[in-house]
């Protein structure tokens, strides 16, 4: 495989989903739109306009509202039409989607039904899958509908891969359901029309009624905040990780754009498999980097007037490499980002095989 012309930019929201549906295959489908949907899983309460869900859970007006809000494409892993009280079909669908590598954005609105030690360890894997995985991003949802509960936040090494949204959502027919669907097209609308460093926040949610409460200030210290704004409808208010105390990685659109960029170079490298660990593959390998972070500076994506206070690409030997990684076919590269939130470069360091 030669060396790419140029590297470009992988997809940023494409969304996987995990719930209850009417019906449907088992394993993940992809559909990319709502009718596509509705015919291989069911109606819920959006499509059909029922009076009422007859289903268990939340995932059919979560991907109705996915895509309402400019979602284009979703994978569905349907754990059926029974009421699951355990985490294992959860993780048992994160295992399954580690063979997937589209899905950027992991949502998972069923699992609010689960009690609270279940939800948390279903949490705590999916933020622990997609740190693993290293290029797609959860959005987790409040447990309860009402009264956001003062429990103790979750914990772990990997928070900064997931933001938690809330308050629940309030449709015209009355039902409520969580907000992480919704925010997930959210997502897909901002990234196609400003770009994944744009944060998906003061920005309409269509399609609802309202939400089920406005929270305390307290509160949307620990959520990223739905609220409602006279005369501008509902707006998703706040754009930060799990991780607030992270200066590096505390905002969800600095750890996506980190994604994007760290996949992008994966899939656009992956010619370095046939490639010579030399200074000449080297220097190919900083010049189609560049050429992309350029791209990027000049969309907006990252701070500076100029190229070198936007980026850095730093890849050689007694740079990023020593003999032995010479010898051993790794090329590791370090790039360094320094995006709209935080003003800091932030570093990204991978190791690609040559051959």
């Amino acid at each position: 495989m030669p060396f790419p012309p140029t590297i470009s930019p992988v997809p940023t929201a494409i969304a996987a989903f995990i719930g209850h549906t009417a019906k449907g295959p088992t394993g993940f489908q992809c559909v990319t739109s709502l009718a596509e949907f509705q015919s291989l899983f069911g109606k819920g309460l959006l499509g059909s306009r029922l009076a009422a869900s007859t289903l268990p859970g939340y995932l059919t007006e979560s991907v109705a509202l996915f895509f309402l809000n400019g979602g284009e494409t979703a994978y569905i892993y349907s754990l059926g039409s029974r009421k699951v009280g355990s985490a294992t079909p959860f993780l048992e669908a994160l295992t399954a989607l580690e063979r997937l590598p589209e899905p950027t954005l992991l949502t998972f609105p069923d699992a609010v039904l689960l009690d609270t030690a279940p939800l948390e360890s279903v949490q705590l894997a999916a933020l622990a899958h997609c740190a693993k995985q290293r290029n797609r991003f959860c959005l987790l949802d409040v447990p309860a509908a009402t009264s956001l509960p003062l429990r103790a936040p979750l914990t772990g090494d990997n928070l900064s891969y997931g933001a938690l949204y809330g308050p629940w959502l309030k449709l015209a027919s009355g039902e409520t359901l969580p907000a992480s669907g919704a925010v997930a097209g959210v997502c897909a609308r901002v990234d196609r029309e400003r770009g994944v460093w744009k944060a998906p926040a003061n920005t309409e949610v269509r399609g609802i009624a309202g939400v089920t409460e406005t929270y305390t200030e307290r509160e949307v210290e620990r959520v990223n905040a739905l609220r409602v704004f006279a005369g501008k409808g509902v707006l998703v208010w706040g754009s930060r990780t799990l991780a607030t105390s992270d200066n590096e990685w505390r905002y969800v659109p600095v750890r996506r754009l980190s994604l994007m960029v760290e996949e992008s170079l994966r899939r656009g490298l992956a010619g370095l498999a046939f490639e010579p660990n030399d200074a000449k593959t080297w220097a190919q390998t900083r010049s189609l980097v560049e050429s992309f972070l350029m791209g990027l500076w000049r969309q907006g994506a990252l701070l500076g007037t100029k190229p070198e206070q936007a980026f850095f690409v730093k890849v050689g030997l007694g740079t990023t490499m020593t003999a032995q990684d010479v010898a051993a076919g790794r090329l590791v590269l370090e790039v360094g980002l320094a995006p709209a939130r935080p003003a800091e470069f932030i570093i990204l360091r991978l190791t690609l095989k040559t051959s």
